[in-house]
């Protein structure tokens, strides 16, 4: 018989610690979905419609009588969270956060309150029958002849009805089909979109393979001419209306960052969220006052306890650590706040954490998939955090290096727009130190096409 003795390391991670990373990664939204569940597999946690100062007060003179010799027997609960029989999401002041809950609403609703407040008289009548005859995506499938012979109304009145219906946001409904879709968006743009549109319609098959030379040949266009055709239709939308419903763009804030009376407040957003507590009938019962429990299901209700105590407890913490982080960034990025996206500082998590004393996942996590809402707009929490381009007066944030892109082709002639290499030289001039390939990325993340899609000759 052998003796094998094997080192190893183990860490052994407690549930309430689970839970607590779990509680800090997810966002406002999916925070709610996660209380519910709680509520549904815990028979001890309830909803609570009181106030919060009432919760308190009735809730703790239970407690003093009958909570902690239960708690107590709980040897592995923290001392801390004794304190903790309730948790009340705080209250935002209207007046701090105007119009960021805005209600969802179905697009094509909001497109039909829109269309038919522009129409009058006889016009109105069309346009109701108009929107009725749109399929899913916003297409107008019948001719102007076709809707005017079939409801007796005039030519000229159906097509200005369709005319002034393109105009309305999204901008497009009512178009015949994609083709015509994508010459109306590519007028918008300044380009010739109705002759584009009529050679995708031609040789729709070799752009989608991206046969250049072959169209090339066909049409008798350069290849450059082509190249252009093709980036250009790649901007464009297929349909006008994507989905019906709006609720993929809406994006709701985590944290809410106000300048109020000359000092900024953060406010974790916990709007809407239920207020829950401990259900003192449960408590009752554990304390013998009603029913008699057996051993067993003593336990069970003991252990149920717990788990209550634990997330409530571990809701506290996720909005304290978010608060933490939430603060410091402020701190580092005050310039931001006071000023705009030019002022915005390279940062890195890390440079969070050792101020704070927390560990960089513990940042990660409390940053994942959140939301700031600031007074120079609403961005995801990563936009704080920033490499460091070098200049020759140091390091730039890449915020920095993409609004003064931006400035640059923002002043450009149209007619003889700039490339990526002369931008990167006035950069390289400017004492930054990047490469093309990078001005480049830069530029399309920004959303700005190419040089030869930046011409414009009607200007």
């Amino acid at each position: 018989m052998k003796l094998n003795l094997n080192q190893r390391l183990e860490l052994n991670v407690s549930g309430q610690l689970v839970q607590l990373m779990k509680l800090l990664q997810v966002n406002r939204t999916d925070l709610e979905q996660l209380i519910e569940t709680e509520l549904e597999q815990n028979p001890i946690l309830e909803k609570s419609e009181e106030e919060e100062s009432e919760i308190e007060q009735t809730t703790i003179e239970r407690d003093d009588q009958n909570l902690d010799k239960f708690l107590k027997e709980f040897e592995w609960i923290h001392e801390e969270d004794f304190k903790y029989k309730y948790y009340a999401p705080k209250k935002i002041d209207d007046a701090i956060s105007p119009d960021i809950y805005p209600e969802e609403k179905d697009i094509l609703e909001t497109f039909k309150m829109d269309y038919f407040s522009k129409l009058h008289g006889k016009e109105l009548d069309i346009g109701k029958i108009l929107v009725d005859l749109l399929d899913g995506n916003g297409f107008l499938r019948m001719s102007v002849d076709e809707v005017s012979k079939k409801y007796n109304f005039t030519p000229d009145k159906v097509k200005s009805a369709i005319e002034i219906m393109k105009e309305i946001s999204p901008g497009g409904v009512g178009s015949r089909d994609m083709f015509e879709f994508i010459a109306y968006q590519l007028n918008k743009k300044g380009f010739d979109g109705n002759r584009y549109a009529d050679i995708l319609r031609r040789y729709g098959k070799e752009f989608k393979a991206g046969a250049i030379d072959k169209i090339s040949k066909l049409s008798g266009l350069p290849v450059e001419e082509v190249e252009s055709i093709l980036e250009a239709v790649k901007s464009c939308h297929p349909v006008p209306i994507v989905n019906m419903k709006q609720d993929n763009n809406y994006i709701t804030p985590d944290i809410i960052i106000r300048k109020i009376n000359g000092k900024y407040e953060i406010i974790i957003n916990e709007e809407e969220l239920p207020t829950i507590r401990i259900n003192n009938y449960y408590l009752s019962l554990l304390n013998g006052e009603k029913g008699n429990l057996s051993a067993e299901e003593k336990k069970n209700l003991k252990k149920y306890l717990y788990s209550a105590k634990s997330f409530i407890a571990n809701l506290y913490r996720r909005r304290e650590t978010i608060e933490k982080i939430a603060h410091e960034i402020l701190i580092r990025q005050y310039r931001f706040f006071e000023e705009g996206i030019e002022s915005l500082k390279p940062l890195y998590m890390k440079e969070i954490a050792e101020s704070l004393n927390l560990s960089s996942s513990t940042v990660t996590r409390a940053l994942a998939n959140k939301y700031f809402d600031t007074p120079h707009g609403i961005f995801p929490s990563k936009f704080f955090f920033l490499a460091r381009t070098k200049s020759i007066n140091g390091n730039i944030s890449v915020s920095s290096v993409l609004s003064r892109i931006k400035q640059i082709i923002d002043e450009e002639d149209k007619k003889t727009p700039l490339s990526d290499l002369q931008i990167t030289k006035i950069l390289n001039k400017e004492g930054i130190d990047i490469k093309r390939r990078t001005v480049a990325k830069y530029r399309e993340s920004l959303g700005i096409p190419k040089m030869g899609l930046r011409k414009r000759t009607n200007v």
